[in-house]
């Protein structure tokens, strides 16, 4: 019978240190939610940038005072300006 109290205590202690540590999956949450966050925030400007973009060319695209080589040497500018900025 010793022997079977032994792993009765023996299973409780490896039940015990199997379950998650409230701080550890607290800070785990808070880092998901921290990097989440920091995603989403930088999807928001890149997404602000590419919409800039397109009214930018959407208006040189639509200004009838100029050629077709003109808008399309604009849009070049326009697209090397945003790559190295």
């Amino acid at each position: 019978m010793p022997g079977s109290i032994g792993s009765i205590a023996a299973f409780e202690v490896i039940l015990i240190t199997a379950q998650p540590h409230p701080l550890n999956l607290s800070r785990a949450v808070n880092t998901t939610e921290s990097v989440a966050a920091e995603t989403i925030q930088n999807l928001e400007v890149k997404t602000a940038e590419l919409q800039n973009q397109l009214y930018a060319l959407n208006a040189i695209f639509r200004d009838e005072k100029t050629s077709t080589h003109e808008h399309i040497d604009k849009a070049i500018d326009l697209s090397t300006e945003q790559k190295t900025s």
